[in-house]
């Protein structure tokens, strides 16, 4: 039973540290696009456990409504988190 436990806990790391966090950027990013909302000249860096995104500018059908500084995406398996 305990190696059960160990393999588990093994596995959910192993998922959180190998998961494709860009590629989850991304798909968020053509969802905000069927709003006419994007997010450009962002500096994207993936990280072990989550991913950081620095300097993007916010477009709204061609039109700079914003800037954002930091973004980090946590990506967890029962709990997701955007700050």
């Amino acid at each position: 039973m305990k190696r059960f436990f160990s393999f588990s806990a093994l596995l959910v790391i192993g998922l959180i540290v190998f998961l494709p966090k860009s590629n989850l950027y991304y798909s968020a990013e053509e969802a905000l696009a069927s709003a006419h909302l994007y997010l450009n000249n962002e500096e994207i860096n993936d990280r072990l456990l989550y991913l950081d995104i620095r300097d993007a500018s916010l477009l709204l059908d061609n039109m700079m409504i914003g800037s954002v500084e930091h973004i980090r995406f946590i990506p967890l398996i029962a709990f997701n988190r955007a700050t």
